[in-house]
């Protein structure tokens, strides 16, 4: 679920940002910078993703009593994030910082995946999902911003998005729905 919510935020804003922003935030926000504001929406996905595996995975470490190596985690991100992010704002600007703080979550991600002696298994379902819901944002909302304006692109995007993803049913997903109707 937590993927489809990065994957429905940006496309929304991928298609009808620079919209939201102004009437979110007013006019002075409209055109150039409502725009600028949307496609950092759009580049922060990757890493909204990876702080969600990152949150999910945290308690995990403490709970397999490897809590002790935490510090090591951070040390060792810090000095790989901090070269990283001025590269990419360098590269980049806004965008690489972005890039940046993506990679070096995934990196602290996979780090305590490795403790967990579940990163092969992890990744090798979670990669696979990504695409699959990235790949159904991308069949809604292009076609939708391709033809519409943007309320019309945010929602038709939303709802064909919503569609195809329904179409493809990638197992993952199914489990998890199935999983949240045990639940209830």
């Amino acid at each position: 679920p937590a993927l489809l919510v990065v994957a429905a935020t940006a496309g929304i804003f991928a298609v009808a940002g620079a919209a939201i922003a102004e009437r979110v935030l007013g006019s002075a926000y409209g055109d150039d910078v409502g725009a600028q504001i949307a496609r950092l929406v759009v580049a922060m996905a990757p890493y909204m993703v990876a702080s969600v595996a990152l949150s999910v995975t945290f308690p995990l470490v403490f709970v397999a009593g490897r809590g002790a190596r935490l510090p090591l985690v951070g040390a060792g991100v810090l000095a790989i994030h901090v070269p990283l992010a001025f590269a990419g704002q360098a590269l980049a600007g806004l965008d690489g910082l972005a890039v940046a703080l993506a990679v070096s979550t995934a990196i602290a991600f996979g780090w305590m995946l490795t403790f967990l002696h579940a990163a092969r298994s992890t990744i090798r379902r979670l990669a696979p999902a990504i695409a699959v819901v990235a790949g159904c944002a991308v069949a809604g909302f292009v076609p939708a911003a391709a033809l519409l304006g943007p309320a019309g692109a945010a929602t038709a995007g939303l709802a064909l998005s919503a569609a195809v993803l329904a179409l493809v049913r990638p197992v993952g997903l199914r489990s998890a729905w199935h999983y949240l109707r045990e639940l209830a």
